[in-house]
């Protein structure tokens, strides 16, 4: 729940540059709330010329912010770059109460480093799983199963952990057009806090140790997805 917590504060604190309120009990955002070092919005000309230069200005922020990007997924965080903070007010408290693990698996021999060099290996791992179903052949899986290590490289002792969680909190959550006012998502002002599940899910590296002791290196966990934002970010 802290790394949840963390990155979520994180990424609205980049998007929206307002300050959040994180006590690690409850993460909060107000994005009325502007600090005292904020100009004036200037005033809008081209809106479509707007909307790109407000797009190039989050797109810097997140991906110069490495504490955010050791953090979360960069997949992940493109899809906050199109959020236009001058267009919306949003205004968010979130308590994680509780986690539960819901399944954890592991991917031999792929990352996403080596699916980013090596790109026709994306989905390496459901081609397999697809041709056993149609052809029920064990040859047949490990022939292919050979050929993807080849491709990755024998002496590659790497493997990706994947690890989904359900994350249960207490939550009001609201989005406010930002020059009308009007409520465009989530609940009315003074509606009490509601239960939320969110399902996350989290990913890490895991090598062979370096000294050739037992065990394994294991790298920083990462936020790839949540509540399916990106249908799981599936790169195997």
């Amino acid at each position: 729940m802290l790394a949840y917590g963390l990155a979520l504060g994180e990424l609205l604190q980049s998007v929206f540059q307002v300050p959040v309120s994180n006590d690690y009990v409850t993460i909060s955002i107000n994005s009325t709330t502007k600090s005292n070092n904020d100009a004036p919005e200037p005033e809008r000309t081209n809106h479509l010329s707007d909307n790109n230069n407000h797009q190039d200005s989050n797109t810097s922020l997140l991906t110069q912010n490495e504490y955010l990007n050791s953090m979360m997924d960069k997949t992940l965080l493109a899809r906050y770059q199109l959020v236009d903070k001058n267009a919306i007010h949003l205004k968010l408290s979130i308590r994680p109460t509780s986690a539960n693990l819901q399944h954890m698996f592991a991917i031999p021999l792929l990352t996403r480093e080596i699916v980013e060099r090596k790109p026709h290996l994306k989905g390496g791992y459901l081609r397999i799983e697809k041709e056993f179903e149609e052809t029920k052949s064990y040859d047949r899986v490990r022939e292919m199963t050979y050929a993807l290590a080849d491709e990755v490289g024998r002496d590659n002792f790497q493997r990706t952990v994947v690890a989904e969680a359900a994350i249960r909190c207490l939550e009001f959550f609201q989005v406010k057009d930002a020059t009308t006012g009007e409520i465009l998502r989530g609940m009315q002002d003074g509606e009490e806090e509601e239960e939320v599940v969110h399902v996350v899910r989290f990913e890490v590296v895991t090598d062979k140790r370096q000294d050739g002791g037992p065990g394994r290196e294991v790298g920083n966990w990462k936020i790839i997805d949540w509540d399916d934002l990106l249908e799981g970010n599936v790169f195997h």
